[in-house]
């Protein structure tokens, strides 16, 4: 990740990049959630999954995960605001929204 960041502009999504980036300068972290229940029919929806319980406990399994992985690899609750500078509820602002918003955030 350093070597990706010191070498480019770069948008990098998950495996602890919020901890891992913390201290440059440059760097903004995002953080993007959602109520489980709008996740679960997104994810329903992109996937193409009729099947509600499959598609909550792929969630739920999902954020187990990623829970572990970051509380193993780095000490931190992921979900914790403290780590990001700015977070966005996708069901409440639009991913064009969303964009915009980050871009103004990121060009200062």
């Amino acid at each position: 990740m350093h070597d990706m960041a010191d070498l480019h502009n770069a948008v990098i999504i998950g495996r602890g990049g919020f901890h891992a980036l913390r201290d440059r300068p440059g760097v903004t972290r995002v953080f993007i959630h959602a109520p489980l229940d709008f996740r679960i029919k997104r994810l329903m929806k992109v996937q193409n999954i009729t099947n509600i319980r499959q598609a909550r406990a792929d969630i739920e399994e999902s954020d187990q995960s990623r829970a572990k992985f970051i509380r193993d690899m780095v000490g931190v609750n992921w979900t914790d605001s403290l780590n990001y500078h700015v977070s966005i509820d996708s069901s409440r602002v639009s991913f064009e929204a969303s964009v915009e918003m980050i871009m103004k955030l990121v060009k200062g």
